[in-house]
């Protein structure tokens, strides 16, 4: 189920291409990601939106 979070600074998001390339992973691997909510992210239309915070906490935990 897709998340309707509206952001509070778009500065704050990335969008799927350059979330992709911070953590090194497939577009699979990042579907993978949202559907077990590991990362968090709004969806507006059909873009997904990650949060720079999440995606932070993602990086340290590998």
């Amino acid at each position: 189920m897709d998340k309707f979070i509206k952001p509070k600074n778009s500065d704050e998001y990335f969008n799927s291409k350059d979330t992709m390339k911070m953590l090194k992973v497939t577009s699979c691997e990042l579907m993978h990601l949202r559907v077990t909510n590991k990362i968090q992210f709004y969806k507006r239309g059909n873009a997904y939106f990650y949060q720079v915070n999440s995606l932070q906490h993602t990086t340290s935990l590998d």
